[in-house]
């Protein structure tokens, strides 16, 4: 049994916890139907709990102190969280982590919590602080998932805790530990009970699966035990492959939700300013998370707008890694398609569809490559277009609809030539498209934004605002009765 868990004890429990996840990998992925039955969730725990090893590796012993060397882990497990199911573990370790600030700190920094031992009524605290983190992190949160699993885990813990100092005992660790596991496995074995999907499909929540396997670390670590478990240890983990996922061709997905996964790094957040991107986020898509702290947030959301929900991001810090993908993989029709964008999110979005992506105008090898090529990118030969026709004619390869409108395209390089072709060609708009550089001054940024929106209002436009780079201050893609 042991008494305390230390620093030392915790990165035990991230090793064992990657390797258990990589060990039922292929299970959990069979388990994934929700909230996107892409069949990925196994790998996305594991792949968001590696990076948090390779940071452990690169920790420098001589300048090593147990809260920077935790800030330096969480960081790397933020940064490079996986899909759904990764950016919410990434938070609950984030939360369980955190909860180690509220602890006495010596002069030199480190947390004695940490230096001496976590006790079990730490521990109990950690556990509620990871889930209540995990939650907090979600605009919508459902029950069913590793959300559920997460709190009923720390409501066990909690009671254990209670119950020993009722008693007149000592919390001990391992008993909290076992706690937790237990009411994960409880938990999750009520999911297909919460969540219709899961109960279709005939499976347990897949997240909330591998969170258990998780606490399931924590307790043998917690308790003393080493090495993994048997087989016949983990009896609560269904191994039959879910039907609703895999066929013969491979992970099916379901045609009625969202299009695309749009997920990121976001740097300079507040927690006001995150809590706000989920809103707008909900408004363009779901299964929202924004995740993080520190200055650092992993963004991830389900949605048929991926460059409107990159656009919200960058309106709320400064964005990079941006990954964007397609569920059901690219399109035969934008295969023949080469794109030539200054704008990372505009080159995700085009890989995404089936496109290739240059970076530079080529002349096309045959007559059936269509070259669509941001106007100012280098290179010669093939014909240009501003960032609106580019996106236009990208989505009009995708979709097959060739629009018979004319778009006019507005340049402006200062905010006030900007509002100068505003008032000089909305009369009669039916449809404005605005690109405004990403690094564009905020507080300009939001007035000019402002009087963009009234504007449009006034003569009944539509409105689309997105944050990409053109290389202008503003561009404008007016469509008129």
């Amino acid at each position: 049994m042991t008494t305390t868990l230390t620093l030392a004890s915790l990165a035990r429990v991230l090793v064992a916890a990657r390797a258990e996840l990589a060990a039922s990998e292929t299970i959990l992925n069979s388990l994934n139907v929700y909230p996107v039955p892409d069949g990925d969730t196994g790998t996305n725990m594991r792949a968001t709990l590696e990076a948090g090893l390779r940071a452990v590796e690169e920790l420098d012993p001589g300048a090593r102190t147990a809260r920077s060397d935790l800030r330096q882990v969480l960081g790397a497990i933020t940064r490079e969280a996986q899909g759904n199911s990764g950016v919410i573990l990434s938070e609950y370790v984030r939360g369980f982590v955190g909860a180690l600030g509220a602890l006495p700190v010596d002069p030199d920094g480190v947390d004695e919590a940490v230096a001496l031992g976590l006790d079990g009524d730490a521990l109990a605290r950690a556990l509620h602080s990871g889930a209540s983190s995990a939650r907090g992190a979600v605009d919508n949160p459902v029950e069913g998932t590793m959300l559920s699993v997460a709190e009923a885990a720390a409501v066990a813990a909690s009671h254990a805790r209670s119950e020993a100092v009722h008693s007149g005992e000592t919390p001990q660790v391992d008993d909290v530990a076992q706690a937790a596991f237990d009411g994960a496995k409880l938990a999750l074995s009520r999911s297909p009970q919460q969540l219709a999907v899961l109960a279709e499909a005939g499976v347990v929540d897949a997240g909330g699966a591998g969170l258990a396997i998780v606490l399931e670390c924590l307790s043998r670590v917690a308790s003393g035990r080493h090495g993994l478990p048997r087989a016949s240890e983990r009896s609560w983990l269904p191994r039959a492959e879910a039907r609703s996922v895999r066929s013969e061709g491979g992970c099916q997905v379901t045609s009625d939700g969202p299009a695309f996964e749009v997920m990121g790094v976001i740097e300079g957040l507040t927690d006001e300013v995150a809590a706000s991107l989920r809103s707008r986020l909900t408004e363009v898509g779901d299964s929202v998370v924004v995740a993080g702290g520190d200055g650092i947030h992993r963004l991830h959301v389900h949605t048929d707008l991926p460059l409107v929900a990159v656009s919200h991001a960058r309106d709320a810090g400064s964005v990079n890694n941006i990954a964007v993908t397609r569920f059901a993989g690219g399109l035969d029709t934008v295969s023949d398609v080469v794109v030539v964008a200054q704008d990372e999110a505009v080159q995700r979005y085009a890989r995404s569809l089936g496109a290739a992506v240059s970076e530079r105008i080529v002349e096309p090898d045959n007559g059936s490559t269509l070259v669509l090529a941001d106007r100012g990118t280098p290179g010669d030969g093939a014909r240009s277009h501003s960032l609106v026709t580019l996106l236009a004619g990208l989505d009009a390869v995708a979709t097959g609809f060739d629009a018979d409108e004319e778009i006019e395209v507005l340049q402006a390089g200062t905010w006030r030539a900007a509002r100068d072709l505003v008032r000089s060609h909305f009369e009669g708009a039916e449809v404005v498209t605005a690109c405004i550089a990403p690094d564009a001054e905020p507080a300009a940024a939001e007035q000019f934004v402002t009087f963009l929106e009234a504007e449009a209002e006034r003569v009944g436009a539509e409105l689309d605002l997105l944050r990409l780079q053109s290389g202008f201050l503003v561009q404008l893609g007016v469509i008129h009765e």
